[in-house]
């Protein structure tokens, strides 16, 4: 499946940054990022399937297969964590 502008063109913009997380099997890649309070960031489905991947009290996305979202980090300083499928998968630390 070729890959659409929309997602080269986020691809471009928060791989290169180094916001970005790779979802394989529900593992997130990298599995911790820091962040600034309300920086966006992508979450990148590369599974063959939909997953419901969410920050623990935040928002949540049901994200079909090799598709993404943009996400944005919560405003609370501290660990958040992100589930794929209601399993751990990754986390992230905000800063202020």
């Amino acid at each position: 499946m070729p890959a659409t502008q929309r997602y080269l063109d986020a691809i471009k913009v928060y791989k290169t940054s180094g916001y970005y997380f790779q979802f394989v099997d529900c593992h997130g890649l990298p599995g911790s990022l820091t962040l600034k309070k309300g920086k966006k960031f992508m979450l990148d489905n590369r599974d063959g399937k939909t997953r419901k991947i969410a920050i623990v009290g935040g928002q949540s996305f049901t994200i079909s297969a090799y598709n993404f979202a943009i996400a944005t980090a919560p405003s609370t300083v501290g660990t958040h964590y992100i589930t794929c499928d209601g399993g751990g998968a990754a986390s992230i630390l905000v800063q202020p």
